[in-house]
């Protein structure tokens, strides 16, 4: 008797919505290739560079991701009771949906209802300069983006687990980058950036946009950073000078994750270097503005970050030459999920744009196929109600521009893995996708 296929024992609809998911633990022998660690000078370019302001801690990231996973529970629970007094009152499900719709396409889909602590935070984390009007003392701010995520005094006296990261989130919220603020025109996040030819290139050529890059490999952001501080004319010694407070530099053997949040940890758990120990090297009038002070680094998956940023924060995301994984059983260690195109939509101010590179036919058009999908389908099914009547509203979210953009406005460098693929017979393929 044939044995039958996966596909047959599970239901389409089920089929679909798994392949939704995107999974950022990859198995074991690609963590053994892929994932080693960079060379000692590159782990002292990414400590020197945290403490400029130029690369993020991990502790930092991760203290912000257990604090809006927080958020988000509370902005559910209270969904969920705005939902219990809507049908006590008596208003249809039409009517719920409609209200979705309007607020989706006014303030953007998936979204919190306030996240204006997030953009705060994110704006002072980057060296975002804000309007001036609010109030910046570290105090005010910390008790004001405490209530805003929904954690008090005393949720954090009554909740051991949340008593023991008090310090944690208060550090967290007080984090501050050590640059002087500036004004962006746009904001551009990279993820996967590699060696970080493309970000530096897009930097040089765009001065007055600030670049985010993600990368989960060491090696590259080493990279980056090194090249960075010979743009900037840094080194060693300059990061001693403007420093107080300093980590000793940890020998070739640690771990990791201890280079990347920034030395050494001290007998509480935390990192042993505070902003208020962090000075800039460099004062705006002392120096001449280099194209690179508007790069920020962001070891780590760029798809997680996208979770956690602000709704219509950014201009452009760029996806270049990410790892296609061409076998259908890999396919939900592809970058480019349904869900990840929704947490760009929901990023993305209206009109920007997702620009996508690679050289592997496969990866090309599976990812048409997940934004085409969600650019027609996904609030269209969501507001169809139970007997299938005038609740189901067609919203277009996304449109494909062809043909792409000329690639030197966002692709201006032939990077070492595109060169590799030319040598080797293929083409390189561009997208663009624009936000409705």
């Amino acid at each position: 008797m044939a044995v039958p296929s996966a596909a047959e024992i599970l239901p389409p609809a089920l089929n679909d919505e798994h392949q939704k998911q995107y999974c950022s633990r990859k198995p074991k022998w690609w963590t053994q290739l892929s994932g080693r660690r960079g060379t000692k000078g590159q782990r002292q370019a990414i400590q020197r560079m945290t403490h400029r302001g130029y690369c993020f801690s991990k502790d930092v990231l991760t203290d912000f991701s257990r604090v809006n996973n927080r958020a988000r529970q509370n902005n559910n629970r209270n969904r969920a009771a705005a939902a219990t007094v809507n049908n006590e009152n008596g208003k249809t499900r039409s009517a719920q949906k409609s209200e979705e719709v309007t607020n989706c396409s006014s303030s953007g889909c998936y979204d919190d209802d306030n996240d204006a602590w997030r953009r705060a935070w994110w704006d002072g984390a980057l060296g975002i300069a804000g309007s001036g009007e609010e109030d910046n003392s570290e105090s005010t701010t910390c008790a004001m983006n405490m209530n805003k995520a929904g954690i008090d005094d005393n949720t954090l006296t009554n909740n051991g687990r949340s008593e023991k990261y008090a310090h944690k989130m208060q550090q967290m919220y007080n984090y501050q980058n050590p640059l002087p603020p500036n004004k962006f025109k746009r904001e551009w996040l990279e993820i996967g950036f590699g060696n970080g030819d493309n970000l530096l290139a897009n930097a040089k050529n765009h001065p007055e946009d600030l670049f985010i890059g993600c990368e989960v490999h060491q090696p590259g952001v080493g990279t980056v950073l090194r090249q960075m501080e010979t743009e900037l004319g840094m080194d060693a010694t300059d990061c001693n000078e403007g420093t107080r407070g300093v980590v000793p530099m940890a020998d070739g053997n640690d771990d990791l994750n201890d280079i990347s949040r920034g030395g050494a940890k001290n007998g509480n758990g935390t990192s042993g270097i505070s902003n208020d120990d962090v000075t800039p090297p460099h004062s705006p009038s002392s120096r001449k503005p280099s194209p690179c002070q508007n790069i920020r680094i962001l070891p780590g998956d760029g798809i997680k970050l996208l979770s956690h940023l602000p709704t219509n924060y950014l201009d452009v995301v760029l996806v270049t030459f990410p790892d296609p994984w061409p076998r259908e059983c890999h396919f939900q260690w592809r970058v480019v999920q349904r869900e990840v195109v929704r947490e760009m939509h929901r990023v993305l101010k209206p009109f920007g744009r997702v620009y996508v590179a690679t050289d592997a036919e496969c990866f090309d058009v599976w990812t048409r196929e997940k934004f085409q999908q969600e650019s027609s389908s996904t609030l269209s099914c969501d507001l169809i109600d139970g007997d299938g009547g005038d609740g189901a509203t067609a919203v277009h979210l996304w449109n494909e521009i062809i043909p792409c953009p000329d690639r030197a406005s966002w692709l201006p460098v032939v990077s070492y893995y595109e060169q590799k693929g030319l040598d080797e017979g293929r083409s390189t393929i561009l997208q663009c996708w624009q936000r409705l």
